[in-house]
């Protein structure tokens, strides 16, 4: 028996998701998991065409990115006749697989012809049908609001209110919080000093994270080059994802400043252990690396110099009620702000914050739930 998991490849967010629930199936002793991190991506060879261009937008213009998840917000190109009958076959393929115990979509324009196709040959009342929301802030991203899955975990109540608005049944609706990964909850981390002997940072001085996203935004390559020029002496470690052009071009950067203290790396997999030291995080407002500072409870500063992606502008809002963070419109502000976020006062101040938000662990509360609802718990 097998439970599926599907995700996209636009951005890294949905991939994360499903690698978070697929180990909190594991540490549940369930071991059937079958990941597909690209089914978005297998249905037709354009999807993959246009994943391939979200990516890019997302490493050079967040303006365009923004407008592209706009425009399918307001096309719906996931509930066009025409696709459907073209990708009908490839649901259905996955139907046949033997001894399906359920489906979890991480992604959004699956959700809607899944639905579709699971009605039309009568199983969605013998094989349960989970989405799993990935964006925490209003808007969210089309295709979570698919009418007629099993039931919807979303991050918070901002999202189940957007959901029953949209027409999905409240009792389906479950805040599970956001999925990512337990390394994010494992206490002992932090208190390993070993983290800064791997990472050749100085434990005496204080740590900046900055984070350019998985695809390597390139414009962050300024946030650098101000960080280099400035009067700052505290850790410095910048995460350039997998644009390599963006991490040479760091790299050069760095040679040519001849400062200390100045970490360049390329994509890393283990965000938990700079989370674990950092005293400030320099990210976008994507979900995942949003939520894992939440979970690390690290002050953040959003990076909003050249705006939001169409589902990442509630992230303004959301901060005005979390409070753990900072909103960075212009570049030239950015070493001000990190001086200010540094401050005891302000350090205080958001550790206070933090005692007042109680992050839930996502995964293991899904996986908890579909576990109950096949009869494996």
């Amino acid at each position: 028996m097998s439970i599926l998991i599907l995700a996209a490849q636009t951005g890294h967010g949905h991939m994360s998701v499903m690698n978070a629930i697929n180990e909190a199936f594991l540490d549940k002793k369930y071991k059937d998991c079958i990941c597909i991190p690209d089914f978005y991506e297998s249905i037709l060879p354009s999807n993959k065409i246009l994943s391939d261009f979200y990516n890019f937008l997302l490493s050079s213009s967040t303006a365009l990115c923004d407008k592209y998840v706009e425009f399918n917000s307001i096309t719906r190109p996931e509930k066009n006749e025409y696709i459907y009958k073209l990708t009908k076959h490839k649901y259905t393929k996955l139907f046949r697989i033997k001894g399906i115990d359920a489906i979890i979509s991480t992604a959004t324009s699956i959700n809607y012809n899944m639905i579709r196709a699971m009605k039309e040959e009568r199983i969605l009342n013998k094989i349960p049908f989970y989405v799993v929301v990935t964006d925490p802030y209003n808007p969210i991203a089309p295709g979570f609001d698919a009418i007629g899955a099993t039931r919807y975990f979303c991050p918070n109540s901002i999202v189940r209110k957007i959901l029953v608005k949209s027409g999905v049944p409240e009792k389906n609706v479950i805040i599970s919080g956001y999925p990512i990964s337990k390394r994010f909850f494992c206490d002992n981390l932090f208190k390993n000093e070993e983290i800064y002997t791997d990472l050749n940072i100085n434990k005496d001085k204080k740590v900046i994270v900055l984070n350019c996203g998985s695809q390597g935004n390139i414009s962050n390559l300024d946030f650098l080059i101000k960080y280099l020029n400035s009067n700052l002496h505290e850790n410095f470690i910048m995460l350039c994802g997998v644009n390599k052009v963006l991490y040479k071009l760091a790299k050069i950067e760095l040679k040519r400043a001849q400062r200390d203290n100045v970490t360049i790396l390329p994509f890393y997999d283990h965000v938990e252990k700079l989370l674990a030291v950092a005293d400030i995080y320099i990210t976008k407002a994507g979900a995942n690396s949003f939520y894992e500072a939440l979970v690390t409870k690290v002050p953040m500063i959003i990076d909003a110099v050249n705006g939001f992606i169409y589902q990442e502008r509630g992230v303004v809002d959301f901060l005005e009620n979390a409070k753990v963070g900072r909103i960075l419109r212009n570049k030239e502000n950015l070493i001000s702000l990190i001086k200010t976020m540094l401050s005891d006062k302000e350090s205080m101040r958001i550790k206070e914050e933090y005692k007042q938000i109680l992050i839930k662990d996502g995964a293991n509360n899904i996986v908890e739930k579909v576990l109950e609802d096949i009869g494996k718990l």
